[in-house]
């Protein structure tokens, strides 16, 4: 049923005098129904608006949380990141080496991270950091990464540390 047909109910049983007037008690009955319909419309709208600002506040709570623990994460990853470059200059070739590296890269990879070794791709200032240069005469190797000098790594897609990296430039010598 509206709220229209609900008020048109109402008026239909408010008695009348006999004249077309309605009675002062019926009258006064009717203004405190509406009133009571609006109070409870009112308490209604700042119930649902509390249960919104709850529900808001519980997301932006989950949200920092979750900040925080990436910032952790990202913060004990990067302590481990000398411990990996050691393992790696190392041991090459030395199989005890070789296993605890591969263990903690296996570890780092199931938490969402991943190995930024660029050698023969495009140099990207986001994901690399130039140390040095070397000439080419090939076009196609002008800007692209020669060497690794050390890894870079990312957490789900953030760079945690650039890789360092020697990068091809096209000479600009002109040949006479």
């Amino acid at each position: 049923m509206k709220k229209d047909d609900q008020d048109n109910e109402i008026e239909e049983f408010v008695p009348e005098d006999g004249e077309g007037n309605t009675l002062p008690e019926a009258k006064r009955l009717k203004e405190k129904l509406k009133a009571a319909e609006e109070k409870a419309k009112e308490y209604l709208d700042n119930w649902q608006r509390a249960q919104a600002d709850f529900i808001n506040l519980r997301k932006k709570d989950e949200d920092e949380m979750k900040d925080r623990r990436t910032q952790a994460e990202a913060a004990f990853i990067k302590e481990l990141l000398p411990v990996i470059d050691s393992l790696e200059k190392a041991g090459p070739g030395n199989k005890e080496t070789d296993a605890i590296l591969s263990q903690v890269l296996s570890i780092l990879k199931r938490l969402g991270v991943s190995v930024i070794n660029p050698v023969g791709e495009q140099f990207d200032p986001k994901l690399h950091e130039a140390i040095e240069t070397q000439d080419t005469d090939l076009e196609e190797r002008d800007h692209m990464v020669a060497n690794v000098m050390q890894k870079g790594f990312a957490l789900n897609g953030k760079v945690l540390r650039p890789a360092r990296v020697s990068v091809y430039s096209k000479s600009s010598k002109v040949n006479s």
